[in-house]
């Protein structure tokens, strides 16, 4: 019996490892055909700025602390800063996707999770020097320990993504709420609730503290959005209707970004209010998450395309990728085929949208 579990063990871990590398394989040709240097892109220049001088101009509080930290630690192994942070997000993603397959009660619904999250159209984000792939491990790890009942570890974990992204905060809230409520139905008790909060508020303490000894502003990370990158506030429908207006005098590409993300986007609602009863903590979580996702907006984008990069915050939610799998899934093989391939044309599109690569496919 225990030969066999371990012939299973050492089976998924085969098939998840070769899945795993398969969704690598852009990221290598990218490499081959581009140079390394060229995954140093867009806010991954600002992780490495930090984990290499720390925070030496405003703008750069805008970006939580322990990404850059993970990335200078390991720095002292491997010389390169960008090599180390490619390292971390795809090791990260690595272990997210057995974290995922774990959570996944249902043996037949754990592979097709998997799947779909490693070809998710963040693809391109969960393999470069983005916070994307760490900031999922750590929700998703979060809420592993919150459903085995080790309300430590799960504080730790919501403490920990709280100083990597700003909805980590949403976490710890969605969880607390679920708790209380699991309170009055004398399912937990308040000695278990202050077990997981006092380490994550603890960690926020400390973080707001730092910023006022160094900045004199306990929420610097928010004032420089509005003075250093020139956000505005912002509303939902508001952003739909300018995102509409932009699309109707421009290309395809827009509106292949348009439908994406909107489309995405109202189906992390759908799914949220649909297991709502099921999975109370997860449900509140996307859906303030994903309202808190259109209240502001930076200006530039905010004159053209308001939601130009609206679908890599939808999908840094892992709920997004589990909640399908918590009952049951498409029945039909050819709708989970399809849902597949869809999947896996937007990440390879994505991929050549993030890099503006149109001349290494052709």
């Amino acid at each position: 019996m225990r030969m066999t579990k371990q012939k299973n063990s050492k089976k998924e871990i085969s098939i998840i490892t070769i899945l795993f590398l398969m969704s690598r394989l852009l990221l290598i040709l990218f490499i081959i055909k581009k140079g390394l240097s060229a995954t140093y892109i867009h806010d991954a220049i600002h992780y490495i700025n930090i984990a290499k001088n720390g925070y030496t101009k405003e703008l750069l509080y805008a970006f939580f602390p322990l990404f850059p930290l993970l990335i200078r630690l390991l720095h002292y192994i491997i010389p390169s800063y960008e090599i180390s942070a490619l390292i971390l997000s795809n090791l990260f993603s690595f272990i997210t996707t057995f974290i995922l397959y774990n959570i996944i009660e249902e043996k037949k619904y754990k592979l097709p999770a998997v799947i779909v999250f490693l070809f998710s159209p963040i693809l391109v984000f969960n393999s470069i020097g983005y916070t994307e792939s760490l900031y999922l491990l750590l929700t998703i790890t979060a809420f592993y320990f919150y459903k085995k009942k080790n309300y430590l570890l799960t504080g730790i974990f919501i403490g920990l993504s709280i100083i990597t992204r700003n909805t980590g905060i949403v976490l710890l809230g969605a969880i607390g709420l679920d708790m209380l409520y699991n309170i009055y139905k004398k399912e937990n008790s308040i000695k278990d609730l202050i077990l997981l909060s006092i380490i994550p508020i603890g960690i926020t303490i400390l973080y707001h503290t730092y910023l006022y000894i160094h900045t004199n502003d306990f929420f610097k990370y928010i004032t420089v959005q509005y003075t250093e990158w020139n956000r505005e506030r912002s509303n939902l429908i508001t952003i739909i209707i300018k995102d509409i207006k932009y699309i109707t005098n421009n290309n395809y590409i827009s509106l292949y970004i348009f439908l994406q993300n909107w489309i995405f986007y109202f189906l992390g609602f759908i799914y949220a209010l649909r297991y709502i009863k099921k999975e109370k903590a997860l449900s509140i979580y996307m859906i303030v998450s994903l309202l808190l996702f259109v209240t502001t907006c930076r200006t530039s984008a905010w004159k053209t395309f308001p939601s130009i990069s609206l679908f890599r915050y939808v999908f840094s939610l892992f709920p997004i990728y589990i909640l399908p799998f918590i009952n049951k899934r498409p029945k039909h093989t050819i709708t989970n085929i399809t849902i597949l391939i869809i999947l896996f044309i937007l990440s390879i599109l994505n991929y050549v949208l993030a890099y503006q690569l149109i001349p290494f496919i052709a």
